[in-house]
């Protein structure tokens, strides 16, 4: 059949995926007028353009997608997909990550084709966890435009809400306490709930430990993050100078002898400080070496990328405004980095263990913010053990170690008293 069109869809996960549209067919008993080209490499591998005459199938006999190209029935004038530079949808960069065939949107919460599950992800237990806001009733208010990106979540009334397909006064009114309750929250939560690609839970809580606020986490710059050391710069160096045809955007970039470690951030950290690869070319080796000032534990490369470019979209930036000015909040942290030698807890090391009378996340951010160190287990490092009710084995444990036990009106005082 005929290639009538390629056009490009995006799906939950900003994955930004090729589409041909083709002349009717029937393929196994079906009508099809679709068929998936799955990534841009595939679409470059078949070489398939509008216009084009194709077979198609049905993988497993279920998707339709096309096998090959009858190149000798190409009409003239037939010209190469190109892959958007914008997302289709919403109009923020595209990105595609270094190693990876799926090109992603980065409009992350305020991309429309992302927009259902973006809120589903900032309301989830291990997010902003709002009680009662079910997977159905996200839908509802999106495809009835009354929710564009999770901050109109906090603009919602009762009256809305009990209009809604399975909802009454009841609901409505429990819904809206719990989204009052979901404004006090934590930094990692937060920056987990903002669905950022790669940052889980765990990146997330290294991300705010770094970086202690919010806005620190904004201000990040690839060079803040991103290492060339001045035995690559050296390298780089002189494979440009080799070959002045050399772009860093060249796809064997990374294939040359000595420059395996070359990823795309480190060009644009490049390009954001020479401008040009000619004013590259003409420095000075060490003048390409970059040190980070910025640690945080499991962000290389790649990730530091994406945390960068999620924060550089004004959309997200956007969005973020409106959480804070509809009263999100948490309590603030200060980074590692920046935590005073005199900070009261700076050196201990806390467990929390059982059922506390708040979020744990709240404890631990307040522990944090006065230089202590928070982990999940407990050894003969720990200093000092907060239990709760139904404590467990960590509990047995740390008696069995020797090492302090605090309830919650101990612990209240030795912050109290640390504070002073």
């Amino acid at each position: 059949t005929l290639v009538e069109a390629v056009e490009f869809q995006v799906g939950r996960t900003g994955a930004v995926t090729p589409v041909a549209r083709l002349q009717p067919v029937v393929v196994g008993g079906v009508t099809v007028s679709n068929a998936t080209l799955h990534n841009f490499d595939e679409i470059r591998r078949k070489d398939v353009r509008a216009g084009d005459t194709v077979y198609v199938r049905r993988a497993g006999d279920v998707i339709p997608e096309v096998v090959r190209v009858l190149i000798d029935r190409r009409p003239d004038g037939t010209v190469e997909v190109a892959m958007p530079s914008e997302c289709p949808v919403c109009g923020s960069d595209v990105i595609k990550p270094e190693g990876e065939a799926v090109a992603r949107c980065s409009g992350g919460l305020f991309c429309a084709a992302q927009r259902r599950e973006a809120v589903k992800h900032f309301a989830s237990r291990r997010a902003l966890d709002i009680e009662g806001l079910g997977d159905k009733l996200v839908e509802q208010l999106v495809d009835q435009q009354l929710v564009k990106d999770p901050a109109d979540l906090f603009e919602l009334d009762a009256d809305t809400l009990a209009g809604l397909e399975r909802m009454g006064p009841k609901s409505a009114v429990n819904l809206i306490a719990a989204l009052a309750a979901a404004r006090e929250t934590t930094l990692p939560r937060f920056l987990f709930a903002l669905g950022i690609l790669g940052i889980g839970e765990t990146m997330a809580a290294n991300v705010a430990t770094a970086c202690g606020t919010l806005q620190a986490v904004m201000g990040l710059r690839l060079a803040n993050l991103v290492e060339i050391k001045p035995s690559q710069a050296q390298r780089l160096h002189a494979a440009l100078v080799d070959d002045p045809k050399m772009t860093l955007d060249d796809g064997d970039m990374a294939g040359q002898p000595g420059l395996k470690w070359f990823h795309r951030a480190h060009a644009q950290l490049l390009l954001e400080r020479f401008g040009d690869a000619a004013t590259l070319r003409a420095a000075e080796p060490d003048r390409l070496a970059n040190r980070p000032d910025i640690k945080i534990e499991g962000v290389g490369d790649v990730l530091a990328e994406k945390l960068v470019t999620f924060f550089a979209q004004p959309h997200n930036r956007e969005v973020i405004d409106k959480l804070l000015k509809a009263g999100v909040t948490w309590p603030e942290a200060v980074s590692t980095d920046q935590t005073a030698d005199s900070a009261p807890f700076r050196g201990k090391t806390f467990v929390l263990t059982g059922t506390l009378s708040e979020p744990r996340d709240a404890v631990k951010a307040r522990l944090v913010a006065l230089g202590a160190k928070v982990t999940g287990s407990v050894s003969k490092n720990t200093d000092y053990v907060v239990a709760g009710e139904a404590a467990g084995s960590k509990l047995a444990k740390a008696e069995s170690l020797g090492i302090a036990i605090l309830d919650e009106a101990a612990l209240a005082g030795l912050v109290e008293q640390a504070s002073n």
